[in-house]
């Protein structure tokens, strides 16, 4: 029998029995179709006494395997782990897996196999062929099986041909729902075209989500990777999507709306271009000229999509994004929003206004609001759980308009980087009401018991509702201790019901309103190429942040008076202008990765002491990018006085280093804090399903912060406040704006699905 090693997936915890021969090869989990690397780990030489036998285990058959063009290598010996059950057959995932070259093992030495995760490195597609011998048993035995269940068929055809007919309420077989149609509609709707005789389901979806919002907490997307396979059921768009398609909602008719990467544009751009580090799906995405859930677009959109509705349709509208109420009045925050201005954001009063002028027979509207990452913490704004208020606002709603919110007064809407739980159909990505779409659509839930949707049948909103006040609230609470999330749902039907028309005019595309143009975008280009710098805190790779220029558009004669001192190609920079440059072009070298000086806020590891080591690996990094920094300030502070013989452009490019080197400073101090129980060994072990540690957001300054370190804080803060007035319209105040509200306290948290 073929020696086997065993292992514990780095995603879903699961343990894998693994051919000896396979080790240093790229494998997939059988479970959760993860791909990672069998890799071999050197251990002290075994002795007589303590070598451990092989496991007789039979190797689990799904975990695919690449033999790489590498040098035979010692037969590994294995390790017991705890806990360990014998694994049960599953079907093979059929992701990519590209075979990973990896160095021999010493000679001489006994090795042990341990599987770690190879997310992001390995791509492409790989090939395992087992053993030939035997191969015509196994077709004959198929081909006489093939031949007893078709003549079976026939068999029962013949004598009970009842059973073939669809159940009754079940489409008749004139209306069989129509093959996927090749094409992908303009507003990036799949080719899945629910189509009966004579026309198309009465059915239509208008979903906004916003996640990279600029002034408030940003909202997890769950996207795997944004150069995510088109299979992948993971990130808003596919779990909203997966809705409408179920619920038999022509794609032509799926609006989505959002500020994240949709399926179709991470298709066009995976053709364009790949990128090379983190953030560069940015410049990608932006060529397809995305409309973005702007304020007056999402008015627009929501006018339009009301008004071009029939009598005889059944809409959905889905807001995935921040609501808040204040002082009886309850708003909708786009993406440009700002919590303490009222005038940019969204009545939700303007809203059910809009909503219940349309003429459809059935409205839905979905609600996932109040959205928090407890791991993740709080890293701007956030409106807090949801209200008793805001509640009693969003579900009294119009006459024949149903809501369906996902969580309930006093609670959050969770989200999660992953959680996979054992049983679970597919993982959560995000957040959990909308992801867990997925595990509903497998299950059957999204569409009635035992028939499939006919036309003129209301949307099966009910039977999702009881799903999900089943499941949300149990995977909640097994997440995190404590913790609630209830769906809420206020059913609202009309009485009248339309007739179901074939031949009525199908509605006309929804428009979205196109935003003022902005200024010159060479002298906006201009003004950033001079002071863009990375975000303080680490990129999110779920959801980037969109151009400033797409989201406020900037007056022309705003701008003119910054005209003067704008440096060409060719130009060479003064004194001051030099200084502050070199500021610019260190903040930005310091958030290139494989710099050495890298300020991770997650640390995944397969063990507790495997995550221990990466958190002791960066004890040295933030010290270290302190005194960089501190060199840039005092250089800095040195040309202070030149600064009012400057132009006003260079007074508020010097105004904005000057604090975003602040800003730095502090934050790789409150890194340095919290990681100082690292250095004492006062870490907590992993438990359970954790897998990793987390620096999690906090509002406040660690409370053994300096004195020294706090004025810095409040000074670059007033700074960036001073910019938004002295220099209202210009992207100095923008940026400024946004870079007032981030949080950079931090506090370590252990954690399950850190990444």
């Amino acid at each position: 029998m073929k020696e086997v090693v065993r292992a514990k997936c780095p995603k879903c915890q699961n343990v894998l029995s693994i051919p000896a021969e396979w080790a240093d090869r790229t494998i997939k989990c059988k479970h959760c179709g993860h791909q990672m690397q069998a890799r071999r780990k050197t251990k002290p030489e075994a002795t007589a006494q303590n070598a451990p036998k092989a496991a007789s285990v039979p190797a689990a058959s799904p975990v695919q395997a690449v033999k790489p063009a590498s040098p035979v290598m010692p037969s590994p010996t294995w390790e017991p782990l705890p806990e360990y059950t014998p694994l049960a057959a599953a079907p093979m995932a059929t992701a990519p897996v590209r075979p990973a070259t990896v160095p021999a093992a010493a000679e001489g030495k006994s090795t042990y196999v341990t599987a770690f995760d190879t997310r992001e490195r390995y791509s492409g597609r790989g090939h395992y062929k087992g053993p030939k011998s035997g191969a015509w048993i196994k077709y004959a035995i198929f081909g006489v099986l093939f031949l007893g269940v078709v003549g079976g068929a026939g068999a029962v055809y013949k004598f009970r041909p009842d059973l073939f007919s669809p159940p009754s309420g079940e489409t008749p077989k004139d209306q069989t729902i129509a093959e996927n149609k090749p094409g992908v509609p303009a507003n990036g709707a799949s080719n899945n075209t629910q189509e009966v005789a004579g026309g198309i389901f009465p059915r239509r979806m208008l979903a906004i989500s916003i996640h990279s919002y600029l002034y408030a907490n940003p909202l997890h997307n769950g996207e795997q990777s944004l150069l995510a396979v088109e299979t992948a059921p993971t990130g808003t768009d596919a779990n909203i999507r997966k809705l409408a398609d179920r619920w038999r909602i022509p794609n032509e008719q799926v609006y989505h709306l959002t500020d994240a990467p949709t399926k179709a544009e991470k298709l066009a751009a995976a053709k364009t271009s790949t990128p090379k580090k983190k953030g560069e799906m940015t410049a990608v995405v932006a060529k397809a000229a995305k409309s973005l859930p702007l304020k007056m677009v999402m008015e627009g959109a929501i006018t339009n999509f009301a008004d071009s509705s029939r009598e005889q349709d059944r809409v959905v509208f889905v807001f995935c994004g921040h609501a808040y109420e204040k002082d009886g009045k309850a708003f909708l925050l786009p993406l440009e929003g700002d919590f303490e201005e009222p005038e940019t954001m969204i009545p939700l009063e303007w809203f059910y206004e809009k909503v219940a002028a349309c003429k459809a027979q059935e409205k839905l509207v979905i609600f996932d609001v109040a959205r928090f990452h407890p791991d993740r913490g709080l890293e701007r704004p956030h409106p807090g759980v949801m209200s008793e208020g805001l509640e009693k606002a969003l579900h009294d709603s119009p006459e024949g308009v149903s809501v369906l919110t996902t969580c309930s007064k006093g609670e959050y809407s969770y989200e999660v980087d992953y959680f996979l739980r054992k049983g679970m159909k597919a993982a959560v990505y995000g957040g959990f009401f909308l992801s867990m779409i997925q595990t509903a659509g497998l299950e059957g839930f999204l569409t009635p018991e035992g028939k499939l949707l006919a036309p003129t049948d209301p949307l099966p909103a009910e039977r999702l509702v009881t799903y999900m006040s089943e499941k949300v609230p149990d995977l909640v609470k097994d997440r995190f201790v404590g913790k609630t999330q209830t769906p809420k749902v206020t059913l609202k039907h009309r009485d009248v019901v339309v007739k179901y028309d074939p031949n009525e005019a199908v509605p006309g595309k929804v428009a979205y309103p196109v935003p003022p143009p902005s200024a010159d975008p060479k002298m906006i280009a201009s003004i950033l190429r001079e002071i863009e710098v990375p975000s303080v805190k680490s990129f999110r790779e779920d959801a980037v942040q969109a151009k400033i220029s797409d989201i406020v558009p900037f007056k022309a004669e705003t701008l003119k008076e910054y005209e003067m001192g704008a440096l060409k190609a060719d130009d060479t920079p003064d004194a001051f202008q030099k200084v502050v440059l070199a500021a610019v072009e260190r903040m930005r070298k310091l958030r290139e990765a494989g710099n050495g000086n890298e300020l991770p806020e997650s640390f995944v590891g397969e063990t507790s002491d495997a995550a221990k080591n990466q958190l002791k690996r960066v004890q040295e990094v933030p010290a270290n990018v302190e005194v960089i920094l501190r060199e840039h300030l005092e250089e800095l502070e040195n040309i202070a006085s030149m600064k009012e013989a400057q132009t006003k452009r260079w007074q508020a490019n010097y105004d904005y280093i000057l604090a975003q080197v602040k800003f730095r400073i502090c934050y790789a101090y409150q890194y340095n804090l919290a990681l100082a129980n690292v250095r004492g060994g006062k870490v907590p072990d992993l438990t359970g399903d954790q897998n990793g540690y987390r620096l999690t957001a906090e509002v406040t300054l660690d409370k053994n912060t300096a004195k020294e370190y706090k004025v810095m804080f409040d000074e670059a803060r007033k700074s960036l406040n001073e910019l938004v007035k002295n220099h209202p319209q210009t992207p100095w105040a923008l940026l400024s704006k946004a870079d007032r509200t981030v949080a950079i306290g931090l506090r370590l948290t252990p954690t399950t699905g850190a990444r």
